[in-house]
């Protein structure tokens, strides 16, 4: 991996705040060392696994509305990966689309760090800040939109589209496992009250926290299983 590629992924983490000026100097390494020490492995495993392409880093679309952090640095530890879905149409360009709402004038009072379809990962807050997505999962949450609506049945899942879809966040979802040590587990909601770490939908973290009241995504015909199984496949994969 180029220098200049290693100080842009960097900085699509958070942790590059002096730019990237393509040469292999003592910014690039001060900013590797940081973020390998703040999770615990070494620059070698970071520089073997984490490229621009296996990170899922596409396309990059600041959302409007998000809050500046400093995350995954202690206290503030990021322990969960959220799945919504976006309520949109399965069609080409829906990431791009979703993500360039949350970036336009007409930007709702929300975000995700991620938008996924079935051909495009686009990211739209850095994984160091904090998105509007799910009070009570925000602070220590990677969240992710989907293309699709939560009232899919479950052949609707299985269809082309939503394969692909979940293809594209599986390998996203082991990258974020890898770089955060996130175990690979779908939670439920006793498990979110209780604080452990892992995979939810949007659904429980509103059953959660806020009582029942609120966003029902990912619905009741998510195949959870079967995500979590390419999750673990693409981790396992490298």
């Amino acid at each position: 991996m180029d220098t200049l590629s290693i100080q842009q992924t960097l900085w699509r983490l958070g942790y590059d705040p002096v730019g990237c000026d393509g040469t292999d100097g003592p910014n690039t390494e001060a900013a590797k060392a940081a973020f390998c020490s703040a999770l615990g492995i070494t620059v070698d495993a970071f520089e073997a696994t984490l490229t621009e392409s296996a990170a899922g880093l596409g396309p990059f679309i600041q959302a409007k509305n998000y809050n500046r952090s400093i995350r995954p640095h202690t206290p503030h530890p990021i322990e969960l990966v959220i799945f919504h879905t976006m309520e949109a149409p399965e069609k080409p360009k829906t990431a791009f689309n979703v993500a360039s709402w949350f970036a336009g004038p007409s930007a709702p009072q929300a975000s995700a760090h991620f938008c996924v379809d079935d051909t495009q990962v686009i990211q739209c807050v850095l994984e160091c800040d904090v998105a509007w997505a799910a009070p009570g999962a925000n602070n220590n949450g990677i969240h992710i939109e989907h293309a699709g609506y939560a009232n899919q049945t479950p052949d609707q899942w299985a269809d082309d589209y939503s394969k692909a879809t979940l293809a594209n966040s599986a390998k996203l979802a082991a990258q974020l496992c890898k770089r955060f040590n996130i175990p690979i587990i779908k939670l439920s909601v006793d498990d979110l009250k209780a604080g452990k770490r892992g995979f939810a939908g949007h659904v429980d973290v509103t059953n959660a926290f806020c009582n029942g009241r609120g966003h029902q995504d990912p619905g009741a015909s998510m195949p959870w299983s079967d995500y979590i199984a390419q999750v673990q496949a693409a981790f396992d994969a490298g």
